[in-house]
Formats: C-alpha cells, sequence, structure tokens
C-alpha cells in the first residue's frame, strides 16, 4: 500500500476529518497527524499505519486542524459531512441489494407479502441517497419518493418507475418487478459514481 493509499483509507472512517503524513527527510522521524472528530480508538487507529509511523502518530481535535505547506507534507482533507455522506451511500446501496435478494427467495416461495416489505424498504434506501446527492437532509419518508422524483439528481421517471415495479409484486408477477429493480438500482448506482 502506498503512503497516499494508508491516508486515504484512514481519512475514509467517519470519525476522521484529515490526515497529514510528513516522509522522513534526512535526520528526522517519520510522522502522521490525525484530525478527528469524534472518541476514536487511538490502538485500532495505530494498528492501521506503516511501521514507520506507528511511533510519532499525533491525535489532534478537528477544530485544531491546520494545512501544513511543509514541502514534504502529503495532505489529504474531505469535511466531515462529505465522509460521512459517502460512507452512508455505500452502506444504503448494500442494504438495498441484500433486501432485493431476501425477496427473490421469498418470490420463489409465493410470499408476496414479504416481497412487498423488502422493496419498501429498498425504497426507502434509494430515497435517503438521492437526498444525500441532493445534499438534503430526510426527516421521514413520508412523501420522500415524490419529493425525490423532482429533485436534481434522481433517476429517470423514479416514481412511475417505482409505482410499476410495486405493481408487478403485488399482482404476482415478480419476474418483471425484479427486472424493475435492476434497472433502478443500476441506474442509481451509476449515479452515484457519476456524482460522487
Amino acid at each position: 500500500m502506498t503512503n497516499l493509499e494508508w491516508v486515504h483509507e484512514l481519512a475514509r472512517l467517519p470519525e476522521i476529518v484529515g490526515v497529514t503524513s510528513r516522509s522522513s527527510p534526512a535526520g528526522e522521524s517519520s510522522i502522521v497527524e490525525i484530525y478527528f472528530n469524534a472518541p476514536i480508538d487511538k490502538a485500532f487507529i495505530i494498528t492501521k499505519l506503516p511501521h514507520t509511523y506507528k511511533e510519532k502518530a499525533i491525535f489532534t481535535p478537528k477544530e485544531e486542524m491546520k494545512l501544513s505547506t511543509h514541502p514534504y507534507m502529503k495532505i489529504l482533507y474531505e469535511t466531515e459531512e462529505a465522509l460521512l455522506s459517502k460512507r452512508m451511500i455505500e452502506i444504503l446501496l448494500k442494504e438495498a441489494s441484500a433486501s432485493m435478494t431476501a425477496a427473490k427467495k421469498a418470490a420463489a416461495r409465493g410470499d408476496v407479502h414479504f416481497v412487498l416489505a423488502r422493496f419498501n424498504q429498498t425504497v426507502n434506501n434509494w430515497n435517503h441517497i438521492i437526498y444525500l446527492l441532493n445534499k438534503q437532509h430526510l426527516e421521514n419518508q413520508e412523501g420522500a419518493a415524490k419529493k425525490a422524483a423532482r429533485m436534481e439528481v434522481t433517476p429517470a421517471y423514479y416514481l412511475v418507475r417505482l409505482e410499476k415495479a410495486y405493481t408487478y409484486f403485488a399482482s404476482h408477477n415478480p419476474a418483471l418487478g425484479f427486472d424493475e429493480f435492476n434497472r433502478l438500482h443500476n441506474e442509481i448506482t451509476q449515479i452515484v459514481t457519476d456524482n460522487h
């Protein structure tokens, strides 16, 4: 793993809002400064560091963060909001996919109610993703799909396609419902890639 790769890996942890690492000039020890915004397990973080930095890790609260211009400094910094948003979207996409994997098993047994419940959970996850991509806060799911459909970053004909999928699942036509799910999920995944 290169220096910048492990710095980037650390900076993706939700408690960490910035990392600076200084390569070692002649006669000077390597230093890494880790800026945090929540209680963190320092011993765990140290295990993630390359050997040369383990002895010289400095933990600094976010409010004391300074971006150094030192010539040996490599800096990776993203705002806390951006880091949390990315992590949340990754989790929501995985949950949406996992819900529909369980729904497929239920569909094979003819359990329409479970399939609809899993698809509803998937739609809730998608709504949350769309809100995050549009930098809006989702307070509750009531009316969320309708609002998400009108946002700038959203799948084409989002609401119409959701209603189609619900109809297919409810009318015992799961193959068409899963086709619509796959198309929407792939489109939302692509939108995430294009916008993050």
